[in-house]
């Protein structure tokens, strides 16, 4: 199959984070934001969340968990009643596809998290295998300004995404308007219900790119199988080795 020449940076985006247009981390000291000049704050969490100690004025803009952080809905409560964090947050990424963090999360710690975020961009939740499709909806409804969501199992446990979030969303233009990609990895892909909804809200909403697929091993980067559809068509399918 030829590669749609727009698919390239889609398909990478698990490695490069490019497509969504990350901010890029210049410094890393322990669990604190680094600011620099003309840098977006950016809070990268390994060991523990502390945001007491970050003025209004340097809130972190993106905060991601490290792979190995042990991430719970308490832990999101954190950034939730901190009001000068969560209005300005942009990016929220956590979970890990290897490690399997991010299991523990509850939809509804989630959606209690980006309910207090409305400026929303870029939400990626790996390993988040309790959220089901209410989950994808809520986030969605939430978050207007929401550029691409990414919510995936791992290699030994499925997600709960079954389809009928993606048939509301086709159903519901006006919600999450600005959507460009949907990832979902480790969901029902196999599922005949899955796979009509899926066409279906691609079919609907042209512009955007949905990627599924399934993890085949510990090494999802190297191993994990991608289809990408775009305008109701698959332009990218590729296998796991």
């Amino acid at each position: 199959m030829m590669v749609h020449p727009e698919v390239v940076a889609l398909v990478r985006v698990a490695e490069t984070l490019s497509f969504v247009r990350l901010r890029p981390v210049h410094a890393v000291v322990g669990n604190r934001a680094v600011v620099e000049e003309e840098v977006e704050v950016i809070a990268v969490v390994d060991e523990d969340l502390d945001l007491g100690t970050h003025p209004d004025s340097v809130v972190p803009r993106c905060i991601k968990f490290g792979s190995e952080f042990d991430i719970r809905d308490s832990r999101l409560d954190v950034i939730r009643t901190r009001p000068a964090v969560s209005s300005r947050l942009e990016q929220l990424l956590l979970g890990d596809p290897e490690t399997g963090k991010g299991g523990q999360l509850s939809g509804e710690g989630v959606l209690n998290l980006v309910n207090a975020c409305p400026n929303l961009v870029v939400v990626w939740l790996d390993s988040t295998t309790q959220l089901t499709d209410a989950a994808l909806q809520g986030i969605c409804q939430a978050c207007p300004k929401l550029e691409s969501l990414r919510i995936t199992g791992h290699d030994k446990s499925s997600g709960s995404i079954r389809g009928s979030s993606m048939k509301f969303l086709a159903e519901h233009p006006e919600v999450a308007p600005k959507l460009k990609q949907l990832i979902l990895y480790d969901q029902s892909y196999y599922n005949t219900e899955f796979q009509k909804a899926l066409k279906k809200l691609s079919t609907t909403r042209k512009r955007l790119a949905i990627t599924t697929g399934e993890t085949c091993s510990s090494s999802w980067r190297d191993t994990s199988s991608t289809s990408v559809t775009l305008n109701g068509k698959l332009i990218y399918d590729q296998g796991g080795w």
